[in-house]
């Protein structure tokens, strides 16, 4: 599968890659200083973690994803993408991270699946609980930032609204598409 200037592979059982994480992958390329440190958070197939490594040969990325399969179609994407300078490791949220980083990409589910048990897409809202994945990311960000970093992630303008404040972020901008998705921007 192409994304972008990227060749991916993505097995059954992993996050597909969708326009949205352009925008992401973007952004956060934009925010990340020229040898800046990149986390990306729930990084699936590896998609935005070596977008930002492929054009940003200097930065350190490290991504992560609880799903074992989603870390080694990653490396495997690293691989076939020549992308050498990117970390991919299996790791529920922050477990296995260690440092802080300039830029959090952030693709963490944001919607209760659950909710929708017929499969019909409903309202797009954040759904954050104390047990949430999304939570979590959000919830332990700051402390996983340097003084002034930025978090990017997809989602709703509610995330933004809502979430980031009572996770200590500072929503700084918004980015939407023609169809309207959107990107949120904070920064700690």
């Amino acid at each position: 599968m192409r994304f972008g200037f990227l060749e991916l592979e993505v097995p059954l059982g992993t996050y597909p890659v969708d326009p949205p994480t352009i925008m992401v992958a973007e952004e956060a390329e934009r925010r990340l200083p020229h040898n800046g440190r990149l986390l990306d958070l729930g990084c699936g197939v590896g998609n935005i973690g070596l977008w930002v490594a492929k054009r940003s040969p200097l930065a350190k990325v490290v991504g992560v994803d609880v799903n074992e399969n989603a870390v080694l179609a990653s490396k495997r994407n690293a691989s076939l993408n020549n992308v050498f300078s990117a970390q991919f490791l299996q790791s529920d949220v922050y477990e296995n991270v260690e440092g802080k980083f300039d830029v959090i990409a952030c693709t963490l589910p944001w919607e209760d699946e659950a909710a929708y048990p017929d499969g019909t897409p409903g309202p797009r809202e954040a759904f954050v609980d104390d047990d949430s994945v999304l939570a979590r990311g959000l919830g332990y960000a700051k402390d996983h930032l340097y003084p002034g970093g930025y978090v990017v992630m997809w989602g709703p303008c509610a995330v933004g609204h809502r979430v980031f404040p009572m996770v200590g972020l500072t929503v700084y901008r918004y980015v939407f598409d023609v169809e309207e998705n959107s990107v949120v921007i904070g920064y700690g």
